[in-house]
């Protein structure tokens, strides 16, 4: 009865304690297909999973999953290869989750709808690539009509956690939110886990879309629900997106760099925090431990995955923003391959991409490449993203839209875009983006014909570096001060 506690939704005693109750358990020395055996490894890898021994946890969780598959235990095959899996997603390793997901698939009775709809869905995620969007959506939409038919809020509430994980990472933002809503009010009770992670959506996607008072709102309630669920990748999201809301409101970026180095030494997406404290270095002036951060995320994080893409432009802007020309240029087709592609879904790293290198090219003078890029950042800006966090620039949607249309020529429609990403930066609020629209605004205005123009780029230019110098934001005050003097 006691490996049996999993199932209640009941406060559950700290993971040290249980890790103990069921190591007594197991050195009961059970026979091996025992379904009890299988119990009381499982509630090990629980234990194991709380206490962040991700390893240990997924040794655990393997053996149940071989007892479970050898007693055809559909619901707990379901359970051990769901969360051994998730033991290797929040780390970032999301091929080893996605084999184990796989691996409990192929060990389900043939009548299991309920399992399969649950682990297809989860596997869904853990397939988010270029190379598999296509199947990925099938795969979201199988698991979610077999939900559908079997008629079962709570199944189809967990099985939601997938689509909403999906749509996120495709830039569907205000779809991810409505669906991660409805997720959890079908979770009313128990499956502290699906709520936790419906959560991290609902706050994401508030975050990508510059709504800081939603994620305020909803912050506390991911903190409560993923603390109790032992869920530390949730956790994780809870404080990256409050120190992101924080950055984006003081321009604080030192600040930010100590966060991100600090959160380097944890297990979870190492190569997000890399490109966090790469992204803050290089804007402090610290280039060359910045260009080797970016380079090193492009080896840690896994190929085939749904941030594909960044990593290679970010090296590329952040050479460009360094000055060092022939490298930027050499680095122009590794980001060309991941670039989004118009008329359909597309992943994060592609748009992020595309947002790295529209500065990239602005700043090498590439204006026959970065004015190409216009109709793919209306695309961009059809995802409702106001805030970039990721991405060297600093950036957003609205900002490589005007970097473009002003190096197409497109002058009318470039003011449009810089006016409105300065509003955003005013009114999210984003305040590192705030002299960086200012002086890429000022610079294209002072190529104007009208004198008024040119005078008031100027303004905006020197009201930049002002700025610039206050953030410590080396670089783009260099930038800016170079500017001035050749324009003279």
């Amino acid at each position: 009865e006691t490996a049996r506690c999993r199932r209640r939704p009941a406060a559950r005693p700290p993971p040290a304690s249980r890790l103990e109750t069921f190591d007594n358990l197991l050195g009961l020395e059970l026979p091996e297909h025992d379904p009890l055996l299988g119990e009381a490894c499982e509630h090990r890898g629980d234990a194991l999973t709380g206490l962040q021994r991700h390893d240990e946890a997924i040794a655990a969780f393997d053996r149940a999953l071989a007892v479970y598959s050898a007693v055809k235990d559909d619901a707990g095959i379901e359970r051990a290869a769901r969360s051994m899996a998730n033991c290797d997603v929040w780390r970032g390793r999301v091929a080893a989750g996605l084999a184990s997901l796989m691996r409990g698939l192929h060990a389900l009775s043939k009548d299991a709808a309920r399992e399969r709809a649950l682990l297809l869905s989860w596997a869904a995620v853990g397939r988010m690539s270029p190379a598999h969007l296509d199947e990925v959506w099938q795969t979201v939409d199988e698991a979610a009509a077999i939900a559908e038919r079997l008629d079962d809020p709570a199944v189809l509430g967990r099985v939601l956690v997938g689509k909403t994980y999906c749509q996120r990472l495709s830039c569907q933002y205000e779809a991810a939110a409505t669906t991660a809503e409805k997720g959890l009010h079908l979770l009313q009770t128990g499956s502290l886990w699906d709520r936790a992670d419906h959560l991290v959506s609902v706050v994401y996607s508030a975050y990508y879309l510059g709504r800081f008072a939603t994620c305020e709102e909803r912050l506390p309630e991911l903190e409560a629900v993923a603390g109790r669920a032992g869920h530390h990748g949730a956790l994780w999201a809870h404080e990256r997106v409050q120190h992101g809301i924080e950055t984006a409101r003081t321009g604080d970026i030192r600040r930010q760099l100590g966060y991100s180095a600090q959160a380097l030494s944890g297990p979870t997406f190492r190569y997000i925090s890399r490109t966090s404290a790469g992204v803050c270095g290089l804007y402090l002036g610290l280039v060359d431990q910045a260009l080797e951060q970016f380079a090193t995320v492009g080896a840690d994080q896994p190929a085939d995955h749904f941030l594909q893409g960044m990593p290679e432009a970010n090296l590329f802007a952040a050479a460009a923003l360094a000055g060092q020309i022939d490298r930027a240029q050499a680095l122009i087709p590794t980001v060309v391959q991941w670039l989004p592609v118009s008329g359909r879904r597309n992943i994060q790293g592609s748009f992020f991409a595309l947002e790295a290198f529209a500065t990239g090219l602005a700043l090498i003078g590439e204006r026959d490449r970065c004015g190409a890029l216009y109709p793919l950042t209306l695309d961009y800006i059809q995802t409702g993203q106001a805030v970039s966090a990721s991405t060297v620039g600093p950036s957003n949607p609205q900002l490589a839209a005007a970097l473009a249309a002003d190096a197409a020529g497109l002058v009318d429609q470039s003011r449009e875009h810089f006016e409105a990403a300065l509003r955003q930066a005013q009114d999210v609020p984003i305040r590192i983006l705030q002299p960086t629209v200012l002086y890429w605004y000022g610079r294209a205005l002072s190529a104007a014909l009208d004198a008024a123009d040119r005078a008031r780029g100027r303004a905006m230019v020197e009201a930049a570096l002002t700025d610039f110098r206050a953030l410590e934001m080396v670089l783009h005050a260099m930038l800016a001060e170079q500017f001035l003097r050749e324009a003279r």
